[in-house]
């Protein structure tokens, strides 16, 4: 009997030792799905509670108490608050809608409004969101590009418990009006890690102006983890900066996840200059550098000048903002600074699209005409001597002597050249972002090394007065990098205007002055002649005489 049961448990025992072993090998337990849960949270009543809310305030707690509502069956703790940011108000249940109003943020920081946050207590992590608005001028989940839709809807991969709800609307004003958000979480029970992040795809964009939030459209990201398993994360991506920034060529990516964050690079981009920037009103001579863009503009800021005519340039039409500005058009002749041909003077340097004017110097005609024409290399006629008193802008032509001030005509909407009495005065406005002091400090130099410091030899003294003044014109900084700097252009430059000075100190003094006779060549041979001859007579005379003495 014992032999018969042997025979026939002992291959069962043997299947029973081998599953076991095979079971024992299974080193990651398998997730399982949690069930979904819900909860909707919202305005609690139509009562308008006009106090300002706390920076990080929770709402359910405290005088808003009875502000929020939390409309949820599952046991979990959810706890709502409110952060401030740079937010530019905070009564956000000031109205009787039922509505939870997030401000925009501070025009310094748009990107910096209200935020609503949700943090889910325990293990359990957010899956997914809806939030519904009447009104919604940028709202981003998590970070995320910021989307305008009235209801926003994001599937939420990152197993995080906390979810954040902000305003990064990048204008003056606007608000988001949440009439309801809705969550959906489960518990956390999968043990998988995040790896890494990847994207596939081609951007359908790759060129932007400064300020515009990346766009990436045409790309997949995919999360990798430890278990070999990938999923599609697009919805939850976190660009670096979202608002780009001229001059960059690649965006940051960001995923996390658990606590785990993964990063990779989007390159193959563009980001130019928007042109939707402002030119600020020059009030002083601390707003005048070498190679800045400039405007001319009529002194009520309502015309800027345009692009040249025959004799003059006609005024264009302005957009203005606030404080003066005056928007930038391409419609506008641009100008930059330079170092004018005479002592303490500017030449301007025309910048446009027209063909005929870039690259150009403007000049006062010397006329009985009122001409503002361009020539192409600068002279004492395209120098302007820039003052400023009582509040007023003075542009005078140097080379002209009568009709040599830079003024706005009404009558004909035109910028030209009038007497000092007449037509109505100009400013200056200066496209401030782009003031840069190397190039400024770079102009001076080369103006030395290239311009009138250049084989100066028989007008050194008139030419150094005007250099040394162009000097000292410019600003702290740029006069700083002008007098330090170890770069070969300033060096020699520095090294020249020491020369030129020693050259004209070693000349000074009255010139030698030559006067030229009317006498007749043909006289002066004669006279010349005689006077020898009675010379060589007398010389005979007087040494036969000593012989005889």
């Amino acid at each position: 009997m014992n032999i018969i049961m042997k025979r026939k448990l002992g291959p069962l025992t043997l299947l029973l030792m081998a599953l076991g072993v095979g079971l024992g090998v299974v080193k990651t337990p398998v997730g399982v799905k949690a069930a979904t849960e819900t909860a909707i949270i919202k305005k609690m009543t139509t009562t308008a509670y006009t106090n300002p809310i706390a920076d990080g305030a929770v709402l359910q707690t405290g005088y808003q108490a009875n502000s929020i509502l939390i409309d949820t069956q599952s046991s979990a703790s959810i706890v709502v608050t409110y952060h401030r940011n740079s937010a530019t108000g905070h009564d956000i249940f000031n109205n009787t809608v039922r509505e939870i109003k997030l401000y925009n943020g501070a025009p310094s920081q748009y990107t910096g409004g209200g935020e609503i946050r949700i943090t889910l207590g325990g293990t359990y992590v957010f899956t997914k969101v809806t939030v519904n608005t009447s009104q919604n001028v940028g709202l981003s989940i998590n970070g995320s590009l910021p989307a305008t839709n009235q209801i926003v809807t994001r599937t939420l991969t990152n197993r995080s418990n906390v979810l954040s709800l902000k305003n990064v609307c990048d204008s003056l004003s606007g608000w988001i009006r949440i009439t309801q958000i809705s969550i959906e979480f489960d518990m956390d029970v999968s043990a998988k890690t995040l790896t890494g992040i990847s994207y596939s795809g081609t951007l359908a964009k790759t060129n932007y102006n400064d300020g515009e939030y990346f766009d990436p459209t045409g790309l997949t990201f995919t999360a990798t983890y430890d278990d070999y398993t990938s999923q599609n994360v697009t919805s939850s991506i976190v660009f670096n900066p979202s608002k780009l920034i001229e001059g960059m060529t690649s965006v940051g990516v960001s995923y996390t996840e658990a606590g785990v964050n993964k990063t990779t690079t989007i390159t193959g981009i563009t980001v130019g200059r928007n042109p939707n920037y402002y030119f600020t009103k020059v009030t002083s001579i601390d707003g005048l550098h070498f190679g800045a863009n400039y405007i001319i503009g009529y002194y009520e800021n309502t015309y800027a000048m345009g692009q040249a005519g025959s004799i003059n340039f006609a005024g264009q039409t302005t957009t203005q903002g606030v404080s003066g500005t005056i928007k930038n058009s391409d419609n506008f002749t641009k100008i930059v600074l330079e170092v004018g041909v005479v002592v303490g003077t500017y030449a301007f340097k025309a910048v446009s699209t027209d063909a005929n004017t870039n690259g150009k110097y403007l000049y006062a005609a010397s006329s009985t005409n009122n001409e503002l024409k361009l020539e192409t290399t600068k002279t004492i006629n395209s120098s302007w001597k820039i003052t400023y008193s009582g509040g007023y802008t003075s542009i005078v032509a140097i080379g002209s002597s009568n009709r040599n001030v830079l003024r706005f005509s009404k009558t004909y909407s035109t910028f030209s050249c009038y007497t000092p009495s007449s037509e109505s005065p100009v400013d200056l406005y200066l496209d401030a972002d782009r003031v840069n002091h190397t190039l400024a400090a770079t102009i001076v130099a080369s103006e030395i090394m290239s311009g009138l410091g250049y084989e100066a030899q028989l007008e050194c003294a008139e030419r150094l007065p005007v250099l040394h003044e162009a000097i000292n014109m410019l600003c702290t900084d740029a006069r700083n990098i002008y007098d330090t700097s170890t770069e070969t252009l300033f060096v020699n430059a520095r090294a020249r205007m020491a020369y030129m000075a020693a050259w004209v100190a070693a000349h000074a003094g009255s010139p030698q002055r030559y006067v030229e006779t009317k006498a007749s060549t043909i006289g002066s041979a004669i006279a010349i002649g005689i006077i020898g001859l009675s010379a060589m007579v007398g010389y005979y005379f007087i040494s036969r005489r000593k012989k005889f003495v």
